[in-house]
Parts: C-alpha cells; structure tokens; sequence
C-alpha cells in the first residue's frame, strides 16, 4: 500500500515503493511543494521490489505539489482513491488524471470528500 498525507505545514510519504529511484522521487515532488523545507517532509516509504507498480512517478510527484493541506491519498493493489474538499473542482479533476497517469489504467482511482 502507499499512503499520502498532506497535513499542517508537511506532507507524510507511508508505505513501500518499488526502488530508490521513485523514492527520490516523490520527496522531491512533496518538498517542492513545501517550498523547499525537506524537514517537512516526512519519509515513511520502504523500498521493496514487491511493491505496488508506480507507472508514471512524474505524474504522482506532480500530484504531491498539486495536493493541499487535508488531502489524503491511498493506493491498494487495484484501486485507490483521493480525500479532498472538492471533488468537482478543477485542482482535484487535474489531480484525477494525474494519478490516473501514475498508477496505470489498471487501477481504479475514487475522488472522496474529505470528511
């Protein structure tokens, strides 16, 4: 599972990637977001070979700088989905298709309300 947190003044990577690479990736794509303060960024990501595929790791870190304060994102192995305050809103369909791009078309991603 990977688990994004956008919270407070920080962002919380959780979970297992696939190699250090996408890793990389994904602290740089949150601490742009976060100005440049890589302390705010907190790295949570295993690297393990099993884990789930990231098709488009671009596409997530684009996310990550996309995403604001509450949002919360989950990927399971076929689905996933997006917490945000508004689901029809342009920031969060942009976000739609970005993970869309990332995770593949194999994977099913939900826009939810934050709650």
């Amino acid at each position: 599972m990977l688990e994004i947190r956008w919270h407070g003044n920080g962002i919380i990577l959780q979970g297992a990637v696939r190699d250090a690479a996408t890793q990389h990736a994904l602290v740089e794509g949150a601490t742009a977001r976060l100005g440049g303060e890589a302390d705010q960024v907190v790295d949570w990501l295993d690297i393990t070979p099993a884990a789930l595929p990231v098709a488009d790791v671009a596409a997530l870190a684009a996310v990550l700088q996309l995403g604001q304060e509450g949002w919360h994102l989950q990927r399971r192995a076929d689905d996933g989905w997006l917490a945000v305050q508004s689901p029809g809103d342009a920031r969060s369909a942009r976000a739609s298709e970005l993970l869309q791009r990332a995770f593949g078309r194999g994977v099913t991603i939900r826009l939810i309300s934050l709650p």
